[in-house]
């Protein structure tokens, strides 16, 4: 009888660094929700960003909790922008000026993308050697559509007969154009 032939699990080399990504990513999203939070003068939007950065903020320091401790591996330099354009593309979106834009690239593009991200990630993890870390996907998993809808919602109540109706759509668009086939925060992320 043979045995089911699968992927080989991730060395802890590929995970540390996968971990990385995810906490610079949620670090990203704490410092720029943080931000726009006191950018706003739209008092349901200002809520929105005050609640999002410290979820963001706790679930990078999760990630960082996941982060190698042994001889040879600095945990802190594992702390780095996954390959591709979400270093950039976070920076353009934090120099939009319209904060119903940022709104609405973080809630209908970079949100919605490092769910879809995640999920990957727990379809494709091993039980065994990534249990920690399915432990933290799932915590952002049980949390993370919730966000997104909340966001979601107020947005199009933003939008509703405002002078941005056309614009921020458009703007959004444009904004995940720039990471090309849909938002890949973690493009090097394979099955375990």
């Amino acid at each position: 009888m043979g045995e089911r032939a699968g992927p080989a699990p991730r060395t802890l080399e590929e995970l540390a660094e996968i971990v990385g990504h995810y906490c610079w990513v949620e670090r990203r999203i704490f410092e720029l929700a943080g931000r726009w939070s006191v950018a706003t003068e739209a008092p349901e939007t200002r809520v929105f960003f005050s609640e999002v950065a410290p979820r963001h903020a706790a679930w990078s320091a999760q990630w960082s909790d996941r982060l190698p401790v042994r001889a040879g591996i600095d945990a802190a330099a594992l702390v780095v922008p996954p390959p591709g354009p979400a270093d950039e593309a976070l920076a353009a979106l934090d120099a939009e000026p319209s904060l119903t834009s940022r709104l609405s690239g973080l809630v209908t593009v970079v949100l919605p993308g490092l769910q879809a991200g995640y999920q990957a990630h727990r379809a494709g993890a091993s039980p065994v050697s990534e249990r920690p870390v399915l432990a933290v996907l799932a915590l952002i998993a049980s949390v993370s559509p919730g966000e997104t809808a909340s966001g979601v919602a107020i947005l199009q109540r933003q939008l509703e007969g405002s002078d941005e109706a056309n614009s921020v759509p458009e703007f959004t668009r444009d904004f995940e154009r720039s990471f090309g086939e849909g938002f890949r925060v973690f493009p090097a992320v394979r099955p375990s």
